[in-house]
């Protein structure tokens, strides 16, 4: 029986370093991204067509595919659910990969005539993923008894996450 717990424990303990470890990351990715926005943006506002703007461009769509798949890492820790998490990884590739055919800074993969629309529809898909991720974030970080260096992690990616998302859209 102290076998069965003492196994039980471990892997709840690993979870929970496995979760602070995704909420970690994910932040450091967002920070990433935030900063990147703010300091970088600049030449790309002024010509989006030069080569510094294009490069810009590219490492910015690197570090927002990284997140996305983080945010789909960091839902495997809240379920099992299979299907959940399969589709959720399939709609993410698909947009990431639908995104990079159309948004590529150095030459036209595919041509869109309604960019607005494209990118509307990218990030409405995109929404209600990374809405899923946080609900099941809050739950996770209410419903657990966690160390404090562990809540603040969860609660600064929540946080940023939401801003992130809600800007996105």
């Amino acid at each position: 029986m102290s076998r069965f717990s003492l196994k039980s424990w471990l892997s709840l303990s690993d979870l929970q370093r496995e979760k602070t470890k995704d909420y970690r990351n994910i932040v450091i990715i967002q920070i990433i991204i935030v900063s990147a926005g703010l300091i970088l943006s600049e030449p790309v506002l002024k010509d989006s067509r030069s080569e510094a703007s294009k490069l810009i461009i590219s490492i910015f769509s690197f570090f927002a595919a990284v997140y996305a798949f983080l945010q789909w890492d960091l839902l495997r820790n809240f379920t099992k659910n299979r299907a959940l998490i399969t589709g959720i990884l399939i709609a993410l590739s698909i947009t990431i990969f639908t995104g990079i055919l159309g948004e590529f800074p150095y030459y036209q993969i595919i041509e869109i005539s309604n960019r607005q629309a494209y990118l509307l529809f990218l990030h409405g898909v995109l929404f209600p993923i990374e809405l899923t991720v946080i609900s099941f974030a809050v739950r996770d970080l209410f419903s657990g008894d966690y160390l404090t260096p562990d809540k603040l992690w969860g609660a600064a990616c929540i946080f940023l996450m939401i801003g992130i998302s809600f800007g996105s859209l």
